[in-house]
């Protein structure tokens, strides 16, 4: 069974936000900066969809950077388009597709390509992708996590309680980066504030309880002293973990990591878009450069994601999987809690308020992912692939590119 195509499609989403008190609280943050500062990257979408000799279709769906820039500089890095070169493989050789894509393009490209195609065999043999990895459990614990510069401490803290209320097992907090909490309006003279940023965490904590998870994700602005100080603080508090406190995009940042691992106490979850997928990883474990590891789907896909939560199992350190793509849903089935524990949500409408309160376009789907049930759980899909449902009239409708 052959591939037979490669399309790239970007379309225009007309995506809003909900309509809801929370997402006011986080406009009111940002005024008239806030379609500038989170909306422009949803303007526009991407499809990545691929035709097999047998009718099946399967796909990919994310930002449309991905398919456009990312696409676009592999091609001029490399010389090498996978929409010509993948047309006749084998739609089954996943892993032997993934091998010759790791050096000849843009590792977020080699993503959606090999999401596509685990989408493609789902679609093929009637099953979940996660069967097909090799499921392990029929429902994911979920925590919901904030928008960044949300607003005032209080609307974080009363943000949390409307989640805690929802349902969700724990609520991460993306405090203040570049953004004048004082003013309240991005500045891009503002790299951090952290002793602001303790004082969400506070009051996030007395206003959910002394048990509830909480997790800060400080987003790469810290100097190392602002580091410790802000994870002592949370510390203190009993915070889960503590996510990207400083920059962790490079080998070359792996000593200071290794050095702020050991001077806490609270776990250390990095690296996060550290290029290099699982090679890369592989130093940062050997030299306790973290105590949970950090990674997502959109690095080089679904089968890069299971070969380091393989490894993870094997060290043994837990994993946790950034973002809320629907891909990292695939993984976090077919693997095991004590590893892979968590899905990561965004949910701006806890209230239940509008059809959906997500913060990503959902416009071109006939099916989503469905939803978290109220005990914070997420079942596993049961529909064929990765488990949405492209509605490509709208797709093709709304075209614009490339």
């Amino acid at each position: 069974m052959k591939i037979t195509k490669i399309e790239r499609i970007i379309f225009q989403s007309h995506y809003e936000p909900a309509d809801t008190e929370w997402t006011a609280r986080w406009r009111r943050a940002h005024g008239d900066q806030f379609r500038a500062a989170h909306m422009a990257c949803h303007d526009q979408w991407g499809v990545l969809r691929i035709e097999s000799d047998s009718g099946h279709i399967g796909a990919w769906t994310g930002e449309a950077v991905i398919l456009t820039d990312f696409w676009e500089c592999g091609l001029h890095k490399y010389g090498f388009d996978p929409a010509q070169a993948l047309v006749g493989r084998n739609v089954f050789h996943r892993e032997a597709i993934w091998q010759d894509l790791l050096f000849t393009t843009h590792e977020r490209v080699a993503g959606a390509l090999d999401t596509a195609l685990w989408d493609l065999a789902g679609q093929i043999t009637g099953l979940p992708a996660h069967q097909l990895a090799g499921q392990c459990r029929e429902r994911i614990p979920v925590y919901v996590t904030s928008p960044l510069n949300y607003g005032t401490p209080e609307d974080y803290a009363e943000y949390a309680v409307a989640c805690k209320r929802r349902g969700y097992l724990g609520f991460k907090i993306h405090p203040y980066s570049y953004y004048d909490p004082v003013k309240r309006r991005p500045d891009p003279g503002v790299q951090s504030s952290p002793d602001y940023d303790i004082e969400v965490c506070r009051q996030t904590r007395a206003a959910v309880g002394p048990d509830y998870p909480l997790m800060l994700d400080s987003c790469f602005v810290y100097n190392y002293e602002d580091a410790v100080r802000v994870g002592r603080a949370i510390e203190e508090l009993g915070f889960v973990w503590y996510e990207s406190p400083l920059p962790d995009k490079a080998q070359d940042d792996i000593a200071v990591h290794a050095r702020l691992a050991a001077e806490l106490d609270i776990p250390l979850c990095v690296p996060e878009f550290l290029p290099g997928a699982t090679f890369s990883r592989m130093k940062w474990l050997k030299q306790s450069a973290c105590d949970i590891m950090r990674t997502d789907v959109e690095q080089n896909g679904i089968t890069a994601t299971l070969k380091m939560a393989a490894i993870c199992e094997a060290w043994p350190m837990p994993l946790e999987l950034h973002g809320d793509y629907y891909p990292n849903i695939t993984v976090l089935a077919a693997t095991n809690e004590k590893t892979v524990k968590y899905l990561e949500w965004w949910d701006l409408d806890p209230d239940r308020k509008t059809p959906n309160g997500f913060a990503k376009p959902e416009t071109h789907l006939i099916h989503n992912m469905g939803m978290m049930d109220d005990d914070g759980y997420f079942a596993a899909p049961q529909r064929p692939g990765i488990g949405y449902v492209i509605d490509w009239d709208f797709v093709y409708r709304h075209r614009i590119g490339p």
